[in-house]
């Protein structure tokens, strides 16, 4: 047992070997009272390089050991479940005092598993096939542990999960994660607000991006970042106190409808659904604006509007 953080800046400090330069050996040798690591390392002129540090044994007895993996409920692509949480974990609030905000939700059907991530103000969904046997079921995951778990697989593998009386565990090669599930407060159904629109316009997304990005650095932080929507005519006009910008398509919608929105929540959106086409609907200024993919309809989301002024 050693101390991690002197571990772990140590040998970050040394890079891979590559085209003949860079870290050649690692070897780790135990002492009676301490762990001796020496790193060599080859330089651009192919000079050797000795590197050294001592650490501190401390009592293995006192590190409390994980349970191990045992039984799998569910599996997933590496692939897929990168994507799936690149798309919601963006929504979440990890520091929200409210449990179920600090979480990724995790519903299973036949037919589908849905992950979604909310902070109260936007949400977003993404939706895949179910492809294991693991037919039924709903589950709210910690944040930290889907957050660590993106950033440790690989594209090429599949992950198993095992949930036991409220923990989870992700196994994907020689290594396990463990994590806990979040519980006292029920997950709510967001599903519902997805039906709760009466119009719709599909704009194209790099369009759309390129027409907001002028007006993104005017945003307001002391007044939530505020961006209207305006549609009238066929036409879309992005403006706040100080910018405005006219989307350059034109859409088919001739109403007037107007809404404001945290202009970083929406580009947060836009840039999540991986679509060249993007659905969003509405019916007034005080509902949710929703988005979806329009090509795919897998990749939902929705923001709550601010009071107008």
């Amino acid at each position: 047992a050693i101390l991690y953080g002197k571990l772990n800046s140590f040998l970050s400090a040394f890079s891979y070997l590559s085209e003949g330069v860079g870290t050649k050996d690692i070897k780790i040798k135990a002492l009676k009272n301490e762990l001796s690591i020496t790193v060599t390392g080859l330089t651009v002129t192919g000079k050797t390089t000795t590197h050294k540090l001592k650490l501190k044994l401390f009592p293995p007895q006192k590190i409390a050991l994980p349970s191990p993996f045992t039984e799998t409920i569910f599996e997933l692509n590496c692939a897929t479940l990168r994507l799936a949480l690149s798309k919601v974990l963006y929504a979440i609030n990890p520091a929200s005092v409210r449990p179920f905000l600090q979480g990724v939700s995790l519903i299973f059907t036949e037919e589908y598993i849905y992950f979604a991530g909310t902070d109260g103000q936007k949400l977003s969904e993404y939706t895949t096939p179910n492809t294991s046997k693991f037919l039924k079921g709903k589950y709210t995951v910690s944040f930290t542990f889907f957050n660590t778990l993106k950033r440790i697989i690989d594209s090429d593998h599949t992950v198993y999960f095992s949930i036991i009386d409220g923990k989870i565990k992700a196994k994907f090669l020689n290594t396990v994660l463990h994590g806990s599930l979040v519980l006292g407060e029920e997950y709510p159904d967001y599903q519902k607000a997805f039906n709760n629109f009466t119009d719709s316009i599909v704009i194209d997304k790099q369009i759309f991006l390129s027409c907001l990005a002028p007006v993104l650095p005017t945003l307001d932080p002391e007044d939530h970042n505020r961006l209207t929507l305006h549609l009238q005519n066929n036409k879309l006009i992005l403006s706040n106190d100080f910018a405005e910008a006219e989307y350059s398509d034109e859409l088919a919608f001739e109403k007037d409808f107007v809404i404001d929105l945290n202009g970083n929540y929406l580009v947060n959106t836009i840039n999540s659904i991986m679509d060249d086409l993007i659905r969003i609907q509405f019916s007034n200024d005080t509902s949710v604006l929703i988005f979806d993919a329009a090509q795919f309809n897998n990749q939902k989301a929705l923001i709550t509007p601010i009071r107008r002024h």
